[in-house]
């Protein structure tokens, strides 16, 4: 699957299981073979369904 922004944003791929969250900018693209991809406006929501699909953020991609 393939995804282009028209504005920045953050982009989680996944199947089963998140493979991929990044942010993109305007005009950059990104490939995947993972057959889902969300686009988020924010870091924090990308990061918030991440964890909904099971995914175990390191301590320092969490706000304290």
């Amino acid at each position: 699957m393939r995804y282009q922004a028209t504005k920045t944003c953050w982009l989680l791929c996944y199947d089963t299981v998140p493979n991929h969250i990044g942010k993109l900018d305007p005009g950059q693209w990104v490939a995947s073979s993972a057959p889902n991809i969300e686009q988020f406006d924010t870091e924090e929501e990308a990061l918030a369904r991440a964890i909904e699909l099971g995914y175990e953020p390191d301590e320092s991609e969490l706000d304290t």
